[in-house]
């Protein structure tokens, strides 16, 4: 935004007159496309490695996760409770830990976003930079009333979950399918 505006000023100066040279226009512009340039690929090379992450992420969590349900004692699947949390960690574990890598790699950007544009409110006004940080924290609020939402959603819906998932489930697997054929299911 800074550079569009130098771009700007040096246009308007250049047309009436008080600039002789088109030399600061063009420098501003390779300056503005330098910065956006570096912007972009540092954004897809987020990207890249937010995908990478999910692979990482998915193959590293589903040994350890069925190798410690294996390891539970039957008797603990028999509480509604435990199946609740169960079913909420089955759901998730093997792409939240890259959905949090992803969180942090865009926070940090937008915390940088919002460090550049506050050094150049504070040029020209620099109590736009204290409205720019109130205006960020009913967001982050919000968004932490989500993520609490959420997550009690399914201990809320927990036993349906787990049917809906257990009939999905059954209902792609030939063994079962057979079966409810054979029982009239």
């Amino acid at each position: 935004a800074y550079f569009n505006a130098q771009v700007i000023n040096s246009l308007f100066n250049y047309l009436n007159g008080s600039l002789d040279t088109t030399a600061p226009i063009f420098v501003n512009l390779a300056l503005g496309a330098g910065l956006l340039t570096v912007e972009q690929l540092a954004w897809r090379y987020l990207q890249y490695a937010h995908n990478r992450s999910y692979l990482y992420w998915g193959t590293q969590m589903v040994p350890i996760y069925l190798s410690k349900i294996a390891g539970l004692d039957i008797q603990r699947f028999e509480n509604s409770d435990f199946n609740k949390l169960i079913n909420k960690v089955s759901q998730d574990y093997n792409w939240k830990p890259a959905e949090f890598m992803a969180s942090c790699s865009n926070v940090l950007h937008g915390v940088l976003r919002m460090i550049s544009t506050a050094i150049v409110l504070l040029s020209f006004a620099p109590w736009l930079v204290i409205l720019l940080l109130l205006g960020t924290i009913p967001s982050l609020l919000v968004e932490q009333l989500q993520a609490k939402i959420k997550w009690d959603i399914w201990h809320v819906k927990g036993d349906s979950s787990r049917r809906y998932h257990k009939v999905a489930w059954m209902m792609q697997n030939k063994q079962d399918i057979s079966d409810m054929r054979l029982f009239g299911l």
